[in-house]
């Protein structure tokens, strides 16, 4: 976990700290202003993950972004909605990946309530965290042996992360381990999948709840285990022919 995702707690203390240091956020909301698009520009440049920054009114309404600009034009039409509602506004990862309808890209949104100093609710601000730049800088260069790769799974059976990029958001409930792998979340497996007998490893994060695997096909690993029973076979036979020479001398 610490590992794959710490990006997430990156981008949540990010919300905190866009918020609770920079007056002029809470002056856009109250006055409706864009100069401090000039601030948020400054943000999704400097952090590489961030696909946009934008501040949506009361209603939801998005009224000011930063990077590729709005992806969507209201908060409460998000799916997402009615459980950040109940959170009270707190800080909320959405981690359904989605296409940009924008650029293309996948991504997955943070966002947080703003508050006044009397805790009276004065918008949003939220994130869009590029997915697609996460896949290629640490799982596609992942190597599982010779043959074997990571792979993320959400919890519906989309693959959301794959080194196969056009499996990528490919639900895929109708294979036999894809449903093992929803069902238990944790565990281990040997399947059948493009004509190759694999075996899997998979365990949920606890942080975002998508499922991390790792496969490797089975016969790479009975290759290894005959050739690590051949050198101990070698191994034994001239220990054995050492021993029997000190006898016999």
């Amino acid at each position: 976990r610490s590992t794959l995702f710490p990006y997430t707690t990156l981008f949540r203390s990010l919300a905190d700290a866009l918020i609770s240091t920079s007056p002029e956020i809470k002056a856009a909301f109250i006055e409706k202003e864009f100069r401090v698009s000039e601030r948020l520009d400054r943000i999704t440049a400097y952090y590489y993950h961030l696909e946009n920054v934008f501040l949506a009114s009361t209603d939801g309404e998005v009224f000011t972004a930063a990077g590729t600009g709005k992806d969507f034009s209201n908060l409460q039409k998000m799916e997402f909605w009615e459980r950040f509602k109940a959170s009270g506004y707190q800080p909320y990862l959405d981690t359904y990946v989605r296409r940009s309808p924008k650029t293309g890209k996948l991504s997955f949104m943070l966002v947080q309530g703003v508050f006044s100093n009397s805790g009276e609710l004065l918008g949003f601000v939220g994130f869009n965290i590029n997915w697609d730049k996460f896949i290629k800088q640490f799982i596609i260069p992942v190597k599982v042996g010779e043959t074997g790769y990571l792979a993320i799974t959400d919890t519906i059976g989309r693959n959301i992360g794959h080194h196969d990029l056009s499996l990528n958001l490919k639900e895929l409930t109708n294979y036999p381990w894809m449903q093992k792998i929803i069902d238990e979340k944790n565990g281990f497996q040997r399947y059948y999948f493009k004509d190759k007998i694999k075996l899997m490893s998979f365990r949920q994060s606890d942080e975002v709840g998508w499922i991390i695997n790792a496969s490797i096909d089975e016969n790479e690993l009975i290759q290894s285990t005959n050739r690590l029973r051949n050198i101990i076979l070698i191994c034994q036979r001239s220990e054995e022919r050492r021993v029997g020479k000190e006898c016999r001398s």
